[in-house]
């Protein structure tokens, strides 16, 4: 419970520093919120309607978006976290999204050096997917954000892009922060852009210092081969709907590919118990401006 009050706090504080838009938003969420969601969704579509990305209403995230950490049992319930070639495999053969994105659950505080002859500081991280920013809506303050090239290379991409408030606080708005490097557990990682300003993440409760490509995440986080790995579920995924696409269609197509996956992983040969968790298995669609949810699979 002390998680759930301080993601609320952190939504309140946020909501406090626009408090004619916090009314308006908390008046929308509560016309369109059912009795039976929860407060984490809640939270987090207050969240994401309040940053500053493109067309909002369109963004649905994959699962309750409660879960952090990770998990590599078969699944067998409502699915809330995702592994990276789940999210690959979905982005690739869906119909029903224009654009999908994956993102670690939870911020890394590691530490790591300011070019190569800083002292060691800490640093706030967060992995994503090279489509991030792109389906996001989101548009740097200076430099680049991540694109698809730059997240398709196991551990071939040393790159990172700060946040807004940590240029200005650590680097005082430095005009030449592009080509800079970030020593972290001995890989360098040059900064390539910086995200525009009120722009704090997607995870409740985590303000990211950067954020560097999911690809690299077997090197940041000391964990080796887990990025490959079917059942290692760490990631939550986030799509924007392609206009006209209907609650239907995404709800077959989503079913299907789910479906498929799951009997994959299942191997040739699955047990009846892999079948039965087969059956039980499904994804809940939350939507990001309004917080209403609906079941995709059974």
């Amino acid at each position: 419970m002390g998680a759930l009050f301080q993601d609320v706090r952190y939504a309140i504080r946020r909501l406090a520093k626009s408090p004619g838009f916090a009314t308006v938003a908390v008046l929308t969420l509560a016309l369109g919120i059912g009795a039976n969601t929860g407060i984490f969704t809640l939270v987090n579509a207050l969240i994401l309607r309040m940053l500053p990305v493109q067309d909002p209403q369109a963004l649905v995230l994959f699962g309750p978006g409660d879960a952090s950490g990770n998990s590599d049992g078969f699944p067998d319930g409502d699915m809330n976290l995702f592994s990276y070639p789940m999210y690959r495999e979905w982005q690739q053969k869906n119909h029903v999204f224009a654009g999908v994105t994956a993102f670690q659950s939870f911020t890394d505080s590691l530490h790591g050096r300011v070019e190569s002859n800083g002292n060691l500081e800490p640093m706030e991280v967060q992995l994503v997917s090279g489509t991030y920013f792109n389906v996001l809506g989101v548009n740097p303050a200076i430099g680049r954000l991540f694109t698809e090239a730059d997240d398709r290379i196991l551990g071939g991409h040393p790159i990172a892009v700060i946040s807004y408030d940590w240029w200005v606080g650590r680097f005082a708005r430095d005009p030449a922060i592009v080509g800079k490097g970030l020593n972290i557990r001995g890989t360098v990682y040059t900064i390539i852009g910086v995200t525009p300003q009120g722009f704090f993440g997607t995870t409740v409760g985590h303000e990211p210092d950067l954020w560097i490509p999911l690809q690299m995440h077997d090197l940041v986080l000391d964990s080796p081969h887990k990025i490959t790995d079917k059942m290692y579920r760490s990631l939550d995924i986030i799509a924007r709907s392609k206009p006209g696409a209907t609650r239907a269609q995404a709800n077959a197509n989503m079913n299907l590919l789910l479906r498929n996956t799951l009997h994959d992983y299942a191997g040739t040969k699955p047990s009846a118990q892999r079948l039965a968790d087969i059956q039980k298995a499904h994804i809940t669609l939350h939507s990001a401006a309004t917080g209403i949810s609906c079941s995709f699979g059974e």
